[in-house]
């Protein structure tokens, strides 16, 4: 089934990797897992998979049409950084949490098959 709103129904799903500056404690990891899960869920997102790991984040989803893409890597990586800092103050030396640069790519059928994959091996390391 396709998400869909009133009008249209879509299949339009994004891999994003983002890289934070310092590596994350498996404490943190598990809370900035959670607190992308909301954001993206307060966005009307739906996230496939989603690995965070101490130097690096992937995210397999899917987002409303009526979003942009860039609203919604802006609201990741700046709400994300926010939640993390407030919870672990240590973090708040560091002037961001993520490094500036960022890989997002539109996915087809086939590829999402071969970056879930990819996503699964990433899990079990």
């Amino acid at each position: 089934m396709y998400p869909q709103n009133r009008y249209s129904l879509y299949d339009i799903n994004y891999y994003f990797i983002c890289i934070p500056v310092i590596p994350l404690t498996i404490e943190q990891q598990e809370f900035l897992c959670l607190q992308i899960k909301q954001i993206l869920a307060k966005h009307g997102c739906y996230i496939y998979e989603i690995k965070v790991m101490d130097d690096q984040t992937h995210i397999l989803f899917t987002m409303p049409i009526n979003q942009t893409l860039k609203n919604i890597i802006n609201v990741v990586k700046s709400h994300s950084s926010f939640l993390l800092r407030k919870q672990y103050p240590e973090l708040k030396q560091y002037p961001a949490l993520w490094l500036k640069n960022y890989f997002i790519s539109t996915i087809g059928a086939r590829n999402e098959k071969t970056i879930l994959r990819t996503i699964h091996r990433l899990k079990k390391n």
